[in-house]
């Protein structure tokens, strides 16, 4: 039985295209998820929510009075509760040096942290003393929601099923290309999908030297660890394409050098043609 017809039908042109053009929709959706799932992840999911709330309180140029934040930190103790509804987080002197990334962190983590793995509502209870206070700590945080571990749960099942999906449509775009264009035709899909999510982590984590991130209503911690997830995801389809089409444009050329010096050079009777003498 063999795996490829030996004349190859003419639908498989269009077949080709069908399964390519769905490939590069599924993988496109793919890679999305991945990131989205990165994002979400127990790791930096707290911490980007923890940075996201920060920014609302704390920015760069809030740190320059150190005097100023040192009365008020005299004046309560050492704790501060920058939301009602939650835990204390205690700043000492020491702290007031770190950066503002880094105290946005120490401030906000622990609360962030709550949120991820209790969910908003259950976080909202927890804190909250009246349902009015529940139901505003809930739609406050409501942006929040695809930080926490239920939202990066589902998005590892959808993940699962659009990688299927990919790898399905991967399979018919090999089958039903020709000879080196299965290597081609994929490592085109892989570059063509993987190039623009490459320059997007490129320009998120590289921003521009006056301060501000590449996209201006992004703070500058936030756009970075974006552009790092995103470049993570990207970059290796990128280069995988690059190099899976040098390896098929190397195959093409190692065939077509091997056929053209494996044929049979003709024959001194083939070469001249055969007369006939009349008498």
């Amino acid at each position: 039985m063999k795996l490829y017809p030996s004349v190859r039908p003419y639908w498989h042109v269009d077949a080709k295209w069908i399964c390519g053009l769905l490939f590069v929709f599924c993988l496109f959706v793919t890679l999305l998820l991945a990131t989205a799932v990165k994002l979400t992840d127990e790791n930096r999911g707290p911490k980007i929510a923890a940075l996201a709330i920060g920014s609302m309180f704390i920015r760069d140029d809030s740190l320059t009075d150190i005097d100023e934040m040192k009365r008020t930190l005299k004046k309560q103790g050492g704790v501060i509760r920058p939301l009602p509804t939650m835990p204390e987080v205690t700043i000492t002197k020491q702290d007031l040096s770190l950066s503002a990334t880094e105290i946005k962190l120490k401030v906000f983590t622990p609360l962030t942290t709550i949120l991820y793995n209790d969910g908003i509502e259950a976080t909202a209870k927890r804190f909250a003393t009246s349902p009015k206070e529940e139901q505003k700590f809930i739609n406050d945080a409501s942006a929040l929601r695809l930080f926490t571990k239920q939202t990066h749960n589902s998005l590892n099942g959808l993940l699962g099923i659009f990688s299927t999906l990919s790898a399905l449509l991967l399979i018919g775009v090999i089958y039903f290309s020709a000879r080196w264009g299965r290597l081609a035709n994929f490592g085109l899909q892989l570059f063509i999908v993987g190039v623009p999510g490459s320059l997007l982590g490129l320009l998120l984590t590289n921003p521009p030297k006056n301060g501000d991130s590449a996209l201006g209503f992004l703070p500058v911690d936030i756009a970075t660890e974006l552009g790092v997830v995103i470049g993570e995801v990207y970059y290796w389809i990128a280069i995988s394409g690059l190099l899976i089409l040098l390896l098929a444009l190397i195959g093409r050329v190692i065939s077509f050098v091997t056929k053209k010096t494996t044929r049979k050079p003709p024959t001194t009777n083939d070469a001249k043609p055969k007369t006939t003498t009349t008498t």
